[in-house]
């Protein structure tokens, strides 16, 4: 496996950033259409945080690159490695 590091893993994290923000927005809006539920913002950032980190997790990220180190401190993600 590819040890990710430098512009591949910044446009790897963009891209699940994105994608994550996506499919969580969506899933609030159906639940709120249909179920009648609403979350409140640091849920659905909480969310997407989590969808994010649980999508790093599958890959071989470097842990001593520069993005790797904003994302964990900025992002308060644990487990990334």
């Amino acid at each position: 496996m590819v040890c990710l590091k430098g512009k591949y893993l910044l446009s790897l994290i963009l891209k699940l950033v994105w994608n994550s923000f996506i499919y969580i927005i969506w899933r609030e809006r159906n639940r709120r259409l249909f179920q009648g539920r609403k979350s409140n913002e640091e849920t659905i950032i909480g969310s997407i945080k989590d969808v994010i980190q649980l999508r790093l997790l599958e890959r071989n990220v470097n842990s001593s690159s520069n993005v790797y180190n904003i994302l964990y401190t900025e992002w308060c993600l644990r487990g990334v490695t």
